[in-house]
C-alpha cells in the first residue's frame, strides 16, 4: 500500500463505509481509505485507488453510536456480508472538501466496526493526532453580526452555515449583534482582546472597516470576514470572487493567515480614517453619496439606480496630485503564496511627481476590490501585502467613453486599463487636492463610507492587519472573448 509521503501509519483497520469494506489508515499527516478488494497491478506492484485527506483539514473525529443493528462484514477482502446481525459502533469524521475554486464544503465519513475496542482506539488516537495538527486553529472567537447588512441575511447565515462549523471544530464563540453605526469599533476599543484568538465579522465591507478602526494601531488579532454584505469586496479579494459563508468559516478552522496592507488617510496632518479597499473621488464618490439615502428602499439595487443617475449628470473634477511613483514592474495578479507580497522592496528614495488635470475618476486601491459585479476587481494588479497602492485615473471623457470603461471594468478590468483615457501606476504616498468639483465639497468614497474633504494625504502601511485566509487560488484563465466594445484596439478614439 502506497501512503502519502512521510505519512507514518498510526492505525490501520478494516471498516465498513456505506456497507462496503474499506481499509482505513490513520497516519501522522493524512487519513486514507480504499476498498479492500480493489486494486490494479502496475510494474508488478499492487496499487489501490484511494482517497486521502490531510489531518489539518479534519474538523473532528467523534463517536456515532445509533444503537441500531447493521450487517457486518465477514472477511477482509470481500464485499459479502455475514448474515449475523450484531450491534455496531461507528465513528464519524467530518472533513473539508474543495468543491471548486474558492468553494469549500464539509463532508462526512462514517466508519463502522463490530468491535467497539477498535472504534474506541481510533477515537482516542484520532483525537490525539488532531490536537497536534490544529495548533493554528483558533480556540475562542469574538463574533460580530450586522443584522441589516446587504440583504439582511447575516443572522440566518451565521446560524445555518457558520455556527455549526465552529461548534463541530470545538471553537468557543462570543456573539455580538451590532445595534448602531460604529458599535463594533467602540467595543473593540474597550474590550480585553487578550481573551480571544481572533475576530469573526458576519457582514460586509462596512463592518470590516469598523473593525479595522477599532483594532489599529495596537492589536494584531486576526480577522475573518463572512460575506453577507452588498458587495463583499474584502472577502472576494482575499478568498476569491465566489467565496461564500461556509467557505469563509472553513478558512477560519484551517487557521491559515495572511497580512494585508492598510492606507492611512490624513486631512491637514490629522489621521481621519484607514482604508483597505478603495478611496475614490469623482464618479464613484458621487454614486455613493446618491445611493446612501436609498439604502432602506432599494437595498443592493440602490447602486444600480444611483450609478445610472450619476452617469447622466456626470461632470469632471479637477485634481492636483503629488505622489511618489514606483518604477514600473511586470503586471501580476496576487494569488496564494504570492512572491511579490513576500519580497522586501526599498521604496524609501522615490522621485516625487506632480500632475494637475480634469478627471472623471480618481481612485486609490489598496486591494483588487473583486466582487460579484467585477470578478477581476477595479484594480486587478493590486497586491494584498506588497506595501503599495495602485492609482487609477480615468481622464475627462464623454459619457459613451465612460460607459465603455464601466462595461470593461465589469467584464475584465485588465481591458479597462488598456483604454487610451485610462492610466494606472503604483505608489506608497500620495497627496490629492480637489480644485474644482461638481459639488461645493467633493464626495470621497472611502470603503463604502462618504468622506467630505477638499484635500487628503494617503500613506501606505504594509501588512498592518492579519486575516484568516490563504489568498486567492490561481485558476486557468478562460479563453472566452469579450465584446468588441471592450476588446478593440487601445488606440481607437471614440
Amino acid at each position: 500500500m502506497a501512503l502519502a509521503v512521510n505519512n507514518e501509519v498510526v492505525l490501520e483497520n478494516i471498516f465498513t463505509i456505506n456497507r462496503i469494506c474499506y481499509n482505513v489508515c490513520l497516519g501522522e499527516t493524512h487519513l486514507e481509505w480504499f476498498e479492500t478488494n480493489e486494486g490494479i497491478f502496475e510494474n508488478g506492484d499492487l496499487h489501490h485507488s484511494k482517497k486521502s485527506v490531510p489531518i489539518e483539514q479534519i474538523l473532528c473525529i467523534r463517536e456515532e453510536c445509533k444503537g441500531s443493528e447493521r450487517n457486518c462484514f465477514s472477511g477482509l477482502h470481500s464485499r459479502s456480508y455475514s448474515q449475523t446481525v450484531v450491534p455496531c459502533l461507528s465513528a464519524e469524521i467530518w472533513y473539508m472538501h474543495k468543491k471548486k475554486a474558492d468553494r469549500w464544503r464539509l463532508k462526512r465519513l462514517v466508519i463502522t466496526s463490530p468491535h467497539d475496542t477498535i472504534v474506541s482506539k481510533w477515537l482516542h488516537f484520532g483525537q490525539e493526532i488532531l490536537r497536534k495538527h490544529v495548533i493554528k486553529r483558533p480556540k475562542r472567537l469574538l463574533i460580530f453580526i450586522n443584522p441589516i447588512s446587504g440583504s439582511k441575511s447575516g443572522v440566518r447565515k451565521f446560524r445555518k452555515c457558520v455556527e455549526p462549523v465552529f461548534r463541530m471544530a470545538n471553537i468557543e464563540t462570543v456573539v455580538v449583534r451590532t445595534k448602531h453605526k460604529n458599535h463594533c469599533r467602540d467595543i473593540l476599543k474597550n474590550q480585553n482582546l487578550s481573551l480571544y484568538d481572533g475576530i469573526c465579522l458576519v457582514g460586509g465591507d462596512g463592518l470590516y472597516s469598523e473593525a479595522i478602526h477599532g483594532l489599529l494601531p495596537d492589536s494584531s488579532l486576526p480577522i475573518s470576514i463572512i460575506p453577507c454584505g452588498s458587495t463583499n469586496a474584502v472577502a472576494c479579494s482575499i478568498c476569491g470572487p465566489k467565496v461564500d459563508a461556509i467557505s469563509a468559516a472553513l478558512q477560519v478552522v484551517r487557521g491559515c493567515q495572511i497580512s494585508l496592507d492598510v492606507s492611512n488617510i490624513y486631512a491637514e496632518d490629522r489621521l481621519i480614517a484607514h482604508h483597505t479597499c478603495m478611496l475614490s473621488v469623482g464618479y464613484f464618490g458621487d454614486l455613493l453619496a446618491r445611493a446612501e439615502p436609498w439604502r432602506r428602499i432599494l437595498g443592493k439595487r440602490r447602486y444600480d439606480a444611483a450609478g445610472f443617475r450619476t452617469l447622466l449628470s456626470m461632470r469632471s473634477t479637477r485634481v492636483r496630485i503629488t505622489y511618489k511613483k514606483i518604477p514600473d514592474v511586470v503586471d501580476s495578479v496576487c494569488h496564494e503564496n504570492c512572491l511579490r507580497c513576500s519580497r522586501e522592496d526599498d521604496n524609501s528614495s522615490l522621485e516625487e511627481r506632480r500632475i494637475e488635470r480634469n478627471v472623471a475618476v480618481f481612485s486609490i486601491f489598496t486591494i483588487s476590490c473583486r466582487c460579484p459585479m467585477s470578478t477581476t476587481g477595479g484594480s486587478p494588479y493590486s497586491h494584498l501585502g506588497d506595501g503599495c497602492a495602485v492609482i487609477l485615473i480615468v481622464n475627462e471623457c464623454s459619457r459613451f467613453q465612460f460607459l465603455r470603461f464601466l462595461i470593461a471594468l465589469a467584464k475584465d478590468s485588465t481591458n479597462a486599463l488598456k483604454l487610451p483615457y485610462v492610466e494606472s501606476f503604483r505608489t506608497t504616498d500620495v497627496k490629492v487636492e480637489v480644485l474644482a468639483a461638481s459639488m461645493d465639497t467633493p464626495n470621497w468614497n472611502c470603503d463604502g463610507e462618504v468622506v467630505r474633504e477638499r484635500s487628503l494625504h494617503v500613506k501606505m502601511e504594509r501588512k498592518a492587519i492579519n486575516v484568516f485566509a490563504n489568498g486567492v487560488e490561481k485558476v486557468e484563465k478562460s479563453n472566452k472573448k469579450c465584446c468588441s466594445l471592450c476588446t478593440s484596439r487601445a488606440d481607437d478614439d471614440f
